[in-house]
């Protein structure tokens, strides 16, 4: 008796935004302490690469910022939060045989997309969780990112800004 056909499941999109030389990522929680991950998530039916990119980049954004901002009393999520898909840095395969696309991502500056700098202070609160960090591209490597491919991906646009 034959197995059926098991499809593969949809591809992967990243989001790779930088901003004053540091890239966005979210912070996850495990038994083994945080990890980090791109903003991420499948390809939907019907969507192109880089509509998926923008729709799961934003909404991973936005989950952040409310996260942070319920814990702050603030209200984080810009309704002007907007981002722009721009090219395709690598590809990579990845456990199942997911094909994960890694995108350069540029921002409009609005609410927390705007950089480093525009984190609001968590001063006076105690036991925040920060679901989101701003990682220097020369610090990629030495944290525990997720999927690995990812730290290469952040790698070549280090190479790029490099070299102007």
């Amino acid at each position: 008796m034959a197995l059926p056909d098991v499809p593969l499941p949809p591809d992967m999109v990243a989001a790779v935004l930088v901003q004053e030389e540091a890239v966005l990522f979210m912070r996850h929680r495990a038994h083994t302490g945080a990890y980090y991950v791109l903003p991420s998530g499948r390809v939907a039916e019907g969507e192109s690469l880089e509509q998926a990119c923008q729709r799961v980049a934003l909404n991973t954004i936005r989950v952040a910022a409310t996260e942070l901002g319920n814990q702050i009393k603030t209200d984080l999520v810009a309704e002007s939060m907007q981002l722009s898909v721009g090219d395709a840095i690598c590809e990579h395969t990845w456990n199942r045989g997911e094909t994960y696309h890694y995108f350069l991502v540029r921002s409009n500056d609005a609410s927390l997309l705007g950089g480093p700098r525009s984190i609001p202070s968590i001063e006076g609160h105690t036991f925040v969780w920060m679901p989101f960090e701003w990682i220097p591209l020369n610090q990629v490597a030495a944290k525990t990112i997720e999927p690995k491919g990812a730290i290469d991906a952040c790698q070549f646009v280090a190479q790029m800004r490099s070299h102007g």
